[in-house]
C-alpha cells in the first residue's frame, strides 16, 4: 500500500496541474466527506448545466467543473475551474455535488 499524501505533496500538485489551484480551496472538505457522497460516472447522467461539482479526470485527478451548454450547436461542454478553456483533453469520467459549505455550530 502506498504512503498518504501530506501538504508538501499537494503544493508539489499546485505547481504542476492549474486543476489543482483551484481544488485547494476545497481539499481539506474532500477528506470530511460523509460515506454517503459518491461519485456518479458521466455515462449515468450529467449535472445541471451551470452548476459547479467536483469531478475526476481520467488520470484521476480532481477539480471543480462545470457544464456550459451551447444552444446554437445544441452541445455541453465542460469548464474547469482554474485551467484554459481553449486546451482540451480533459477526459471527465465521473462527478459529484459539492459538499455543504462548513458551518460553525453555535453554543447554546
Amino acid at each position: 500500500m502506498g504512503r498518504l499524501i501530506d501538504e508538501t505533496d499537494i503544493e508539489n500538485a499546485l505547481k504542476v496541474n492549474p486543476c489543482w489551484r483551484t481544488a485547494s480551496e476545497f481539499m481539506r472538505l474532500i477528506h470530511g466527506l460523509p460515506s454517503a457522497q459518491q461519485w456518479i460516472p458521466c455515462s449515468e447522467r450529467l449535472p445541471e448545466t451551470l452548476t459547479r461539482v467536483l469531478v475526476c479526470l481520467e488520470d484521476g485527478f480532481v477539480c471543480i467543473a462545470y457544464l456550459k451548454e451551447n444552444y446554437q450547436i445544441k452541445d455541453k461542454k465542460w469548464l474547469i475551474y482554474g485551467a484554459d478553456p481553449h486546451i482540451g483533453g480533459h477526459n471527465i469520467i465521473a462527478w459529484q455535488p459539492l459538499p455543504e459549505a462548513y458551518k460553525e455550530v453555535q453554543d447554546d
